[in-house]
């Protein structure tokens, strides 16, 4: 069966990038969380809408309502060979499927004023945003069960990871210069 590879661990997903980028000459990444939402087009989904339980007067009964919404054992996103999920207007295939992926952006944690206005933000990237059915966050599991926490250990079986290639500037231009040539000659 053709699945997608699962529990991979943050350090390991970017090592692997890494691997990809030295061994093919490409510039390889985890995407930003802004990127992968981006990505995700029409599936990214958006834990402010269409909550019938939300009367409005309470800002905790809608993530109280998607929280249980969510943690409902739902046999259909069990990991699913690739394709399953079908293609997003991207071009993107298995977005927000069966797997959350994992992304470069850090956790962080805003405070507001008593305005309503941004006044502190916490960063801690030893937990990072996950793009998937809906944005999540996770540590990065460490293999060596030595180190302690709740974070030592194998990564769950949901857990993937979507990479980007940053086109280099002289390849994009030769490619371009192809697709030119190609265009005028026939």
């Amino acid at each position: 069966m053709d699945l997608p590879v699962t529990g991979i661990n943050y350090a390991d997903a970017t090592a692997y990038a890494a691997w990809l980028s030295e061994r093919t000459g490409d510039d390889w990444r985890l995407p930003s969380d802004e990127e992968w939402s981006f990505a995700a087009a029409e599936r990214f989904g958006d834990d402010a809408l269409g909550l019938v339980e939300d009367d409005g007067s309470n800002p905790a009964t809608r993530w109280l309502a998607a929280y249980r919404s969510r943690s409902a054992p739902d046999r259909s996103v069990a990991v699913r060979p690739r394709g399953h999920f079908g293609q997003n207007s991207k071009g993107l295939h298995d977005v927000s499927g069966s797997l959350w992926e994992w992304t470069t952006t850090c956790y962080a944690r805003n405070r507001t004023d008593a305005a309503g206005r941004h006044a502190e933000a916490t960063e801690n990237c030893g937990v990072r945003v996950m793009g998937g059915r809906h944005r999540s966050y996770m540590s990065f599991f460490i293999s060596d069960g030595k180190s302690g926490g709740c974070a030592a250990g194998m990564a769950p079986d949901n857990l993937g990871f979507r990479l980007v290639r940053d086109v280099k500037p002289g390849r994009a231009v030769a490619f371009v210069r192809r697709l030119l040539n190609r265009s005028t000659a026939g």
